[in-house]
């Protein structure tokens, strides 16, 4: 391998490392803060169809963690757009109807 090539190649890492360290910025913090939030919760699903001793067991677990946060994401969304009721009354109701829809979803 060439210098220029070992040169691309740590400048091309060091790009795909700040690409994954914007992606894991999360609005309000950051994604470990949110992780060890859920993995210290001791708030197990309780029809986890996986023994608990199985990596598919804490898949699931996460999966249905990401789903739970992702719906909350697009309910406090909705929540925003609430703020702007004050110029249309209409549009902070539907929102306001939206927001709770996505989260009766999850229970």
């Amino acid at each position: 391998m060439t210098d220029e090539e070992k040169r691309f190649d740590r400048r091309e890492e060091a790009r795909l490392d700040d690409m994954y360290d914007a992606q894991c910025e999360t609005k309000g913090g950051d994604m470990t803060g949110a992780f060890n939030k859920w993995w210290n919760d001791d708030g197990l699903i309780e029809d986890n169809p996986f023994s608990r001793d199985t990596p598919a067991f804490w898949a699931w677990e996460g999966w249905v963690a990401g789903v739970r946060a992702e719906r909350e994401a697009c309910a406090q969304i909705c929540d925003e757009q609430m703020e702007w009721g004050e110029i249309n009354k209409s549009m902070a109701v539907a929102a306001g109807n939206c927001a709770d829809l996505i989260r009766e979803r999850g229970q």
